[in-house]
């Protein structure tokens, strides 16, 4: 992961270099309401970008499983959209600032961990290989077996949204999406055929009152 200066998707990502760009900030906050007599302490811990940093680059390879002996690895998702250095995907938050709040106590921000400034717009994941398990990156036994195409969202406005623990799981919650949502599939290919089933997607995704619980077997 880096930090950069620049204000665009993908291109380049100008290293932020001399001075701090992503600021952590710790505190402890008491009886936030004004009513002494109910003392109703919190923590807060929040992270944002500062130093002219504009944009974040997270880089990633590829996700993969392995035995426990860390042999035998198969690569079912591969990433390739490589700036030289590796496979990335660009967060480019609008106007910056902080970028979530984590908070524990009593939560004004109505989270233990809310998005202060979930306003992306593009969020390009690049090409995106789905790998059957006897495919290689350069093509192997069964390189016809793949399946690619790039992926992409438009419109990206998550600003609200946050995460809690319940007695269910950890729940994401967002009111609604800011902006209706484009998502796109494109470029679709089986296999290393030259042929392009062309592009796929949704249009003005507009979702009202999401609650998503993830939860373990009991």
């Amino acid at each position: 992961m880096k930090t950069c200066s620049d204000l665009t998707i993908n291109g380049t990502c100008t290293s932020i270099n001399l001075s701090p760009s992503i600021a952590l900030t710790l505190d402890t906050v008491g009886d936030t309401d004004g009513n002494s007599s109910t003392p109703d302490s919190m923590l807060n811990l929040s992270v944002g970008l500062i130093g002219g940093a504009k944009k974040i680059r997270f880089y990633i390879d590829k996700i993969g499983l392995r035995n426990g002996s860390g042999l035998n690895e198969t690569t079912f998702i591969d990433f390739v959209h490589s700036d030289g250095v590796g496979d990335y995907i660009d967060i480019l938050p609008a106007g910056g600032g902080t970028l979530f709040n984590l908070q524990l106590g009593s939560e004004t921000a109505g989270h233990m961990l809310t998005i202060a400034n979930g306003k992306f717009d593009t969020i390009d994941f690049g090409s995106i290989f789905l790998r059957d398990k006897s495919d290689t990156l350069n093509g192997g036994a069964c390189a016809t077996c793949n399946l690619s195409f790039t992926f992409k969202m438009d419109k990206v406005d998550l600003t609200g949204a946050g995460f809690d623990i319940s007695n269910d799981g950890l729940v994401f919650s967002v009111s609604s999406f800011l902006t209706p949502i484009d998502i796109t599939f494109g470029n679709i290919r089986a296999g290393n055929s030259g042929t392009n089933m062309g592009t796929i997607g949704v249009k003005g995704l507009q979702v009202t009152n999401l609650a998503l619980t993830i939860s373990g077997k009991s």
